[in-house]
C-alpha cells in the first residue's frame, strides 16, 4: 500500500469517525446563519465538531477525486479549524449568499475561492 493510499483511509476513518458523536443526535444539516450566530455555548461547541467533520470529509474527498475542487498546498493537505473558520466567515462577509446555505456547501465555495487549481 501506497503511504499515499494509507493518507487517505486514515483521513477517511477520522472524517467518518468524527461523524459517530452525531448519531446520538437527532441529525440535520447546520446552516450558515446557525454557524455564524450560535445561540448557546452548546451551540458553539457542536458547530466546531461539525466544521471540523465536513472539513475533513471535504479534503478526503477532493484528494481521492481526479477532478480536483480546490487544492491545498502540503503533502498531505492540511487545513486547521482556525483557518477554516478565518476563510469560511471571510468568504461569507464578501458574498451575498442566502443565510440557508449548509455549512459544508459554504466551506467548498470558500475552499475553491482561497485555494483554485490551475486546470
Amino acid at each position: 500500500m501506497t503511504i499515499f493510499a494509507r493518507l487517505l483511509r486514515i483521513t477517511l476513518a477520522v472524517a467518518l469517525f468524527s461523524m459517530l458523536p452525531c448519531f446520538g443526535v437527532s441529525a440535520q444539516m447546520v446552516t450558515l446563519e446557525q454557524y455564524r450566530h450560535p445561540k448557546a455555548a452548546k451551540d458553539l461547541e457542536l458547530n466546531r465538531a461539525y466544521l471540523i467533520g465536513v472539513k475533513d470529509a471535504l479534503i478526503a474527498y477532493n484528494m481521492s477525486s481526479d477532478d480536483k475542487q480546490f487544492c491545498l498546498p502540503g503533502a498531505p493537505p492540511s487545513l486547521t479549524f482556525e483557518q477554516a473558520n478565518d476563510m469560511l466567515v471571510r468568504w461569507a462577509n464578501k458574498t451575498s449568499v442566502s443565510s440557508d446555505l449548509s455549512l459544508g456547501l459554504a466551506l467548498l465555495y470558500a475552499l475553491k475561492r482561497t485555494y483554485p487549481c490551475a486546470h
